[in-house]
């Protein structure tokens, strides 16, 4: 896994909002198209995903004793190839960060997210302060309050922006 300090890989797979493959994977199979989502049910499936995998870290992290995860990175998920032509990469981060958020966390843990464009502004989206939401609160967003989400894009953890971070000038 890389370092002393990796302890687990969560892979997660995505809802498919397009019949595509990623470059280089060839043409999908036949059938595959029955597999590709509407736009309610891609957002609200990766809203499941979020959900999920902060379930699978909870329970892991019952288990695990002194190997309990206490740093979560987090990329977006079917925000690429595989997204709904209907749906902006921002909302499927939103809607991954939102069925993270749904689920409370252990305070020994950060969620760390990869540092994108689309990750940065469903974070800011998902943790402004009420007075900048036009009335929405953070629980009308993601049914828990914001302070039950410690993670922050890396460019926020670090200082850097994020262009540095991918090692470009």
């Amino acid at each position: 896994l890389g370092g002393k300090h990796n302890s687990a890989v969560l892979y997660t797979v995505g809802p498919l909002g397009q019949n595509a493959k990623a470059p280089g994977e060839g043409k999908p199979q036949p059938g595959r198209e029955k597999l590709v989502m509407n736009k309610l049910d891609f957002v609200k499936c990766l809203y499941d995903t979020g959900v999920n995998v902060m379930e699978v870290v909870k329970e892991y992290n019952k288990e695990a004793g002194a190997r309990a995860l206490t740093l979560l990175r987090v990329p977006i998920v079917s925000g690429g190839t595989f997204r709904h032509p209907e749906v902006g990469p921002e909302i499927c981060a939103l809607a991954l960060l939102a069925g993270m958020q749904a689920v409370p966390l252990d305070r020994n843990l950060v969620v760390e997210l990869m540092p994108s464009p689309p990750m940065e502004q469903a974070f800011k989206l998902i943790t402004v302060d009420d007075d900048q939401r036009d009335g929405t609160t953070d629980s009308q967003l993601s049914g828990k309050p914001e302070s039950q989400f410690n993670g922050k894009p890396e460019s926020q953890l670090n200082g850097k922006p994020e262009s540095q971070l991918n090692g470009k000038p």
